[in-house]
């Protein structure tokens, strides 16, 4: 999701909450702040969530499956049309079109590996 699609999509959230009648008709009264929303319900909020942190949370579970599925028809897709630059992660999408989730995905690659660590194990991942 772009950040512009997470700002236009909170404020349709805000207005939902705030506005009286339809769009632009009334004004809502700001009883609380929206920072106090979007806490968990056990916080004192409505448990509405970040949709930035959230968008971002579920592109990265992609990236989490492709590292850790093998063999699944979606991950030899997705190989298929980018290579695979190591068992971590593919090539760099540059395609200005089409793919256009994978390539935010792939855009994430950095993030992921400053968050995960890695255990040796049997040395079918990583090597010496």
């Amino acid at each position: 999701m772009d950040v512009w699609d997470s700002v236009r999509l909170t404020r349709l959230r805000r207005n939902f909450l705030w506005k009286k009648g339809k769009e632009g008709e009334g004004k809502g009264y700001y009883l609380v702040k929206w920072n106090t929303v979007m806490l968990s319900k056990e916080r004192g909020g409505l448990g509405i969530r970040n949709l930035r942190i959230q968008n971002r949370s579920l592109l990265m579970k992609w990236l989490w499956r492709y590292t850790s599925e093998e063999g699944t028809l979606w991950k030899e897709v997705i190989v298929a049309k980018y290579g695979e630059l190591n068992p971590w992660c593919t090539e760099i999408v540059s395609e200005p079109y089409g793919w256009g989730v994978w390539r935010t995905i792939g855009a994430l690659w950095n993030s992921m590996e400053e968050n995960v660590f890695l255990k040796v194990g049997n040395g079918n991942k990583i090597k010496f």
